[in-house]
């Protein structure tokens, strides 16, 4: 099944009225929009890793902004978008620039819909950057700004669809790049822990004591903090790390020298990392806070830790997946089959209205 994401219904007539005020790769980039005429580009942070690997793959047409928008950059970018010819727009998550864009965006191209979709879930209203940029969304939606809400959180959606908000619930994937388990490497088992935060929603340290329980275990670990050091001697792990963040574009060759992957985390969303491991054939734990592989017994057994905060609960999960690596990455492999269609499809339908 195909998914076309491209505008087959409307003509762009745009051209490069103001050729001379636009930079060059914004010339190009507005000419590609044209030439395709995609369905919805999608507006996102460069610098927010999840978000962006989890735009990208549901939303491919896209234009970056940051943080560092000024009054001008935001009438800059905002006429670029217009320029495209596409006449639907998703934000993906809320960056302070997006706020700036959004409200120029709206103010000359009132009659184009603006979508956003949103990557963090309820219990995150505890974080103050969180719940104000949830408030703003609530906000602007009443204001008819935003069009329509999407959420990556199972459940949001129909939450806030009974408080008179025109939602939608769209579902993370990452397409498989691999047809068989990866070959590991050498020794161990070697098991990562990645892209983990050190706040109360993502603390690697009971993953990390859980590795303790792992006969010969090799723990992998990108750029850690002090904490992390501390905790690593302390306890006495056989643990390797980076000294700096691994690039976003070395992860799949990272992800699959690992024989088992963890990100055995507290409160999620939908994480990309545990699709983006075993789209490379390496399976990943999981903590109980997403729909991840909630409709497939077997690797609902295999890869859902219920006690995220128990070590010897994730070391008895590591225990039981390692023998049977090759087991669930063939049963994902055929799982995604169907799951990636269904998640096209809720990207799809949430801008196909």
């Amino acid at each position: 099944m195909s998914f076309n994401f491209k505008n087959t219904t409307s003509c762009f007539f745009h051209l490069l009225k103001n050729r001379l005020t636009f930079k060059e790769r914004d010339i190009k980039w507005i000419q590609t929009m044209q030439q395709d005429q995609p369905l919805v580009i999608s507006i996102m942070h460069p610098d927010w890793r999840g978000i962006r690997s989890s735009t990208l793959q549901l939303y491919p047409y896209h234009y970056f902004v940051d943080d560092n928008v000024s009054k001008q950059d935001s009438k800059y970018i905002a006429n670029v978008l217009i320029e495209s010819g596409c006449q639907k727009f998703l934000f993906s998550g809320l960056a302070n620039g997006h706020i700036r864009v959004l409200k120029e965006l709206h103010r000359i191209s009132p009659n184009s819909k603006k979508y956003i979709l949103w990557h963090a879930n309820f219990l995150q209203s505890a974080e103050k950057y969180v719940w104000n940029s949830f408030k703003t969304i609530l906000s602007f939606h009443k204001q008819g700004i935003f069009y329509k809400i999407g959420f990556v959180k199972k459940g949001m959606a129909e939450v806030l669809s009974k408080q008179g908000y025109r939602t939608g619930f769209v579902m993370n994937f990452v397409p498989m790049s691999v047809e068989s388990p990866s070959i590991p490497q050498e020794g161990g088992p070697h098991l990562g822990i990645w892209y983990i935060e050190e706040n109360w929603r993502k603390q690697p340290f009971a993953m990390m004591a859980a590795t303790t329980l792992i006969k010969d275990a090799v723990l992998h670990m990108p750029k850690v903090s002090k904490r992390s050091k501390d905790f690593i001697s302390t306890m006495g792990l056989n643990a390797t790390y980076t000294n700096e963040p691994i690039p976003q574009q070395d992860m799949p060759s990272v992800l699959g020298k690992m024989h088992l992957n963890l990100y055995v985390t507290l409160s999620e969303c939908a994480p990309m990392l545990p699709l983006e491991s075993l789209s490379v054939g390496v399976p990943c734990l999981v903590g109980p806070s997403s729909h991840l592989f909630t409709d497939d017994q077997y690797l609902a057994q295999r890869l859902i830790v219920p006690y995220p905060d128990s070590a010897h609960i994730i070391g008895r999960y590591i225990e039981k997946a390692l023998p049977e690596r090759d087991k669930i990455v063939k049963r994902y492999i055929e799982y995604s089959k169907t799951y990636n269609v269904r998640a096209r499809e809720s990207a799809l339908a949430f801008v196909n209205d």
